[in-house]
């Protein structure tokens, strides 16, 4: 799962892993992307069979990017994320 680059300069990554919280099992099959005011749309990437998902090569920037989790096409999460480096939102329940 990668994402395509928004930006140039110093690169760092987003996973996490989702589950649901109507069974609190694994949520496969979301798509997932980073939404940046001033960069865009990341490429969007699906979580896995275990909910799992990654975005690679996202520009760390001063500005918070916003989170976004799609269920076929409702927006079912959001949320505002700092990207300095690598950040792993651990698991977290939607």
């Amino acid at each position: 799962m990668a994402s395509q680059t928004l930006g140039s300069g110093p690169m760092g990554f987003v996973q996490g892993s989702l589950c649901s919280l109507q069974n609190n099992g694994p949520a496969p099959g979301l798509l997932v992307s980073l939404v940046h005011q001033y960069l865009g749309r990341s490429s969007p990437t699906y979580t896995d069979q275990y909910g799992n998902f990654q975005l690679f090569n996202i520009p760390a920037r001063p500005e918070p990017y916003l989170i976004e989790v799609y269920w076929g096409q409702q927006l079912v999460y959001r949320n505002q994320i700092y990207v300095h480096g690598g950040v792993n939102l651990g698991r977290f329940c939607i």
